[in-house]
């Protein structure tokens, strides 16, 4: 069985789901059930013999429930989850973004893209003026330009950031959500 708290209306649920889906135990009492989804967000649900038409739509951290003209916000968590919240805050770095930062103080002496803008790796980016020279950053690998934080003319300092590319391959991000 997997196991869920549901919190909703100042309320805490445990609710435990069979692996087959069609036992659901809901503070420690016993429930048949059958969930079907029929649209994007309409679910139907009998439970214990007793049909009803659910409408579920993910909201940020809650799922938004409307069933029999009562809604409900109800955010889910699984142990997994719990556990997370009681170990310390680690500062994971976010592989959907890249930042471009500055090698070396100097002067940006010109800026190659615009937010918005998909650039394979080796695209010139910025034109950095350093020592009399102009050396071009290049984006280190292909991306979506999400922020130039430089205008031509602005002086930088070593890793002052550059550009802020984004990932062009989507991420899956895994949810405590049952549904």
């Amino acid at each position: 069985m997997t196991r869920y708290v549901a919190k909703t209306g100042g309320k805490t649920y445990v609710v435990e789901l069979s692996a087959d889906r069609k036992k659901l135990k809901l503070q420690a009492q016993q429930h048949e059930v059958d969930f079907l989804r029929i649209s994007q967000d309409i679910f139907s649900l009998i439970l214990d013999s007793k049909s009803y038409e659910v409408y579920l739509r993910q909201g940020g951290k809650a799922v938004h429930v409307l069933v029999e003209g009562l809604s409900y916000d109800v955010v889910f968590e699984t142990s997994r989850s719990r556990l997370l919240k009681t170990l310390p805050q680690q500062r994971v770095p976010d592989k959907s973004t890249l930042e471009v930062r500055a090698p070396m103080p100097g002067r940006v002496a010109g800026v190659k893209v615009t937010p918005g803008e998909e650039v394979e790796g080796g695209t010139g980016l910025i034109i950095l003026e350093a020592m009399k020279m102009e050396n071009e950053i290049r984006a280190p690998e292909k991306g979506k330009v999400l922020e130039v934080a430089v205008t031509k003319g602005s002086p930088v300092e070593k890793g002052d950031l550059l550009v802020r590319l984004g990932s062009l391959s989507p991420q899956e991000v895994p949810t405590g959500n049952p549904l």
